[in-house]
């Protein structure tokens, strides 16, 4: 188990709060700006140095670890009471806050829907409604088989009683507000019996319990089915943040888990980067998974939140300063700063990633940043193999010491070259600091003046740079920097470009 608990603590501290979509914009507001979104944003992971013992009503407690996720700061700070979320929300745009948007507007109207049919919520009297409902099937709500049959089970899942409160299923990029929302809905809902943990806490908890239980009595069914009862007598309403599946041993439990709290009265809300259908994708076993995705399909209401913007990366205007030159004490300091805001509380460490079998140690890193020097990206032996993994890990990246390049550093000009096609890609966010402006990075002998409103082959004359490829596709390079510092670069989403290049998977 011990294995367990060190997974816990490493996707806490990593993946928890990871900022895909890039969480810079706030961090470089004006302060007359940085207060209107960054109530939305801020996620703060409040950590209990003792377990939770959640009340029970028959002596039977399902304690979560001692490592919860509480609701986001500017949440929990929230004047909530007797409001429904969707009053709570009008408040905060009239105080000047948030920004009103119109898919927020859409999820609290959901969201407040469920508030109110949970203001007055007896658990007894759904499971009345629920058992009637779902007559002579299992206690999951399954008829028994004898073979597995992922397509036959899923054709048995019958879908939530009508007039009950139904579970809720949020998706949608780092940055639209979906924790924010759920954490505020949390806040409103008068029930005592909820919680509202990190998924992956969750599972730990679970998996140890099982465990625990399965030393006593061997029958897992049996053990399954009174965790499950013990959790639905402890906890009305769940709330989790940061739903993803990626572990076998969730993904073969969660279809029976999950369908067997909602068949005992628990609502259940989850927030995701992941559109159903994405869950544990190219997962061992995917097969036995799918019917859990049914599951979400058929008894949650599936809400896609569909960011337009990035309030983390939304500053109200159209260029940004993330390039800092020249390379002295203050352009260093201001990149710290930076850093520090954007991985504010946790601190940075090593991090490493995996490339091609082989592990790459990032230097720093926190909540999907990345610091980096210039001499560790690309004066040490690094190919695009090495970028694309960096690029796939982090949505930012900091880069210190950019220098002017000329012909006795072409083998680092080339490699950067290399670097920000890749970081261009995958659209992660670049704040660095450099010798020049974007334009004089450049410095070979007799290259005259880059156009860049021609091709590549015009702005440079081939006989005086002795053939150098690398300064005519330096040109592509300048274009891009000055792209990335761009409103639109900014807000755009972070993106993983498979092996395949005909793939393109947006993180959602």
């Amino acid at each position: 188990m011990s294995l367990l608990f060190n997974n816990t603590k490493k996707l806490l501290s990593t993946s928890s709060l990871s900022l895909k979509s890039g969480a810079m914009m706030a961090s470089l507001m004006s302060a007359s700006s940085s207060s209107v979104c960054h109530h939305q944003m801020v996620k703060k992971n409040m950590i209990r140095k003792s377990s939770l013992i959640l009340p029970s009503t028959n002596n039977r407690h399902f304690s979560t670890s001692s490592r919860v996720l509480t609701i986001s700061k500017h949440a929990e700070s929230l004047h909530t009471e007797g409001k429904s979320p969707m009053e709570v929300y009008k408040d905060l745009v009239k105080q000047g806050s948030v920004n009103e948007d119109v898919r927020q507007i859409e999820l609290l109207k959901v969201l407040t829907n469920l508030y109110e049919k949970l203001k007055n919520y007896n658990i007894n009297d759904a499971r009345a409604v629920i058992k009637n409902h779902l007559g002579t099937t299992s206690a999951t709500g399954t008829a028994k088989t004898g073979s597995f049959d992922p397509k036959a089970i899923s054709r048995q899942i019958k879908p939530h009683p009508t007039g009950l409160p139904k579970s809720l299923y949020i998706y949608g990029d780092v940055g639209c507000g979906k924790t924010f929302l759920m954490d505020m809905f949390f806040k409103c809902v008068p029930l005592q019996k909820k919680l509202r943990i990190h998924f992956n806490s969750f599972m730990i908890d679970f998996h140890t319990k099982m465990h625990q239980m399965n030393r006593i009595n061997k029958d897992g069914g049996a053990n399954m089915e009174k965790l499950m009862d013990e959790i639905a007598d402890n906890y009305n309403l769940l709330c989790f943040d940061e739903f993803q599946v990626t572990d076998i041993g969730d993904a073969m439990i969660l279809k029976r888990l999950f369908e067997g709290l909602l068949n005992r009265g628990v609502v259940v809300v989850k927030t995701s980067n992941r559109i159903p259908d994405h869950l544990y994708e190219n997962g061992i076993n995917r097969e036995a998974f799918l019917p859990f995705i049914d599951v979400i399909k058929i008894k949650y209401d599936v809400f896609d939140m569909e960011a337009v913007c990035d309030y983390r990366l939304s500053s109200g205007t159209k260029q940004t300063n993330v390039y800092f030159t020249p390379l002295n004490k203050e352009s260093e300091q201001q990149l710290e700063s930076l850093f520090q805001k954007l991985t504010h509380p946790y601190d940075a460490e090593p991090k490493p990633i995996m490339v091609m079998n082989r592990l790459l140690m990032v230097p720093r890193a926190a909540r999907g940043v990345a610091f980096c020097t210039f001499d560790f990206l690309c004066k040490q032996p690094k190919s695009a193999v090495d970028y694309i993994g960096i690029c796939r890990e982090f949505h930012t990246l900091i880069i210190s010491g950019i220098p002017t390049f000329n012909k006795d550093n072409r083998d680092h000009m080339r490699r950067f070259i290399t670097l920000i096609d890749e970081l261009y890609q995958h659209r992660v966010k670049v704040i660095c600091s450099a010798a020049r402006p974007v334009e004089e990075l450049c410095q070979f002998d007799n290259q005259g003046e880059v156009n860049l409103n021609v091709e590549p082959a015009y702005n440079f004359n081939k006989s005086q740079t002795e053939n150098f490829d690398e300064v005519f596709a330096f040109t592509r390079t300048i274009s891009r920097l000055m792209e990335m510092r761009n409103k639109e670069y900014l807000t755009s989403h972070h993106v993983s470009i498979v092996s395949d290049s005909s793939k393109v998977h947006e993180h959602v």
